[in-house]
């Protein structure tokens, strides 16, 4: 990465159920991949860990559907994740990596939040959101349950924390006035 080179070419990181693999997060201390996997169906995904450094998988035993993310916790014990539990509720949960339990994180007054990231104290999560009738990004309170916008202008884009937690980094696309994407200059 120093260089702006590939030192070596791009290999998958699974050869079981090519295509239904996505969303893959590497674990804090980078020896686990956690990934999502549609490979029982679309209402049911695995969600698995994989060993980088012996290549072994295991599926986490899970009673969600429709799972999305998953974000580390900073402790790695755990996964938030979004889906829906036994009732057909939609809300983010606490998915153990070790035993698979879960229990409901947070009730994110924002439906449409996405982006979920822990700060890496685990105290906070940032999250993109829509409130008030404007795009920000917000800061929920593990633990007290508080929501509060950041200040700043954060209109849509995706954006990543520092992993000393003191900076937010955004990328927005925009278009000129033509209406067409930018250009490199």
């Amino acid at each position: 990465m120093q260089t702006g080179r590939l030192l070596r070419q791009p290999v998958n990181v699974t050869d079981r159920f090519v295509g239904s693999n996505n969303v893959g997060r590497f674990s804090p201390d980078g020896e686990l991949l956690a990934y999502v996997s549609d490979r029982r169906g679309w209402r049911q995904q695995a969600v698995v860990i994989r060993s980088l450094k012996t290549g072994e998988e295991r599926e986490l035993a899970h009673e969600l559907q429709r799972v999305r993310g998953p974000s580390w916790r900073p402790d790695g014990a755990s996964l938030l994740v979004r889906g829906l539990d036994d009732r057909g509720r939609d809300g983010y949960f606490d998915l153990d990596v070790s035993t698979g339990q879960t229990r409901p994180l947070t009730d994110i007054p924002d439906p449409g939040a996405w982006g979920l990231t822990f700060t890496p104290d685990g105290t906070q999560i940032l999250y993109r959101g829509d409130r008030e009738d404007r795009q920000s990004l917000f800061s929920y309170s593990v633990a007290d349950g508080s929501v509060h916008a950041l200040p700043g202008v954060f209109p849509g884009g995706r954006f990543s924390l520092s992993p000393d937690g003191q900076w937010i980094g955004g990328l927005q696309r925009r278009s000129n006035a033509a209406g067409l994407p930018p250009r490199a200059a």
